[in-house]
């Protein structure tokens, strides 16, 4: 696993689309109150392929995915990456 920085808005996307305690977080906050997450490699691989044609920045994608389309095939591909790890 390793450990990213990502927005509060990111954070909170997240936790609320997986069930309890599936987000392994520091309580270590980011200087600008985002939080810091440990995610396995394959997660992040996909989240950084996931990029929109800006170059998002891993947070943006989380908040896109995950907060707007909670049931997108694209989160169900990433899930399955980190469950079969």
């Amino acid at each position: 696993m390793i450990r990213i920085a990502i927005t509060q808005a990111a954070f909170e996307a997240i936790a609320a689309t997986l069930p309890s305690g599936n987000v392994l977080y520091e309580r270590e906050r980011t200087p600008h109150g985002g939080y810091f997450v440990w995610l396995e490699r394959a997660a992040v691989n996909n989240l950084e392929r996931l990029r929109g044609p800006r170059d998002e920045d891993i947070s943006a994608v989380i908040v896109r995915l995950f907060g707007e389309h909670a049931a997108n095939e694209q989160i169900v591909e990433l899930m399955d990456i980190v469950d079969g790890e």
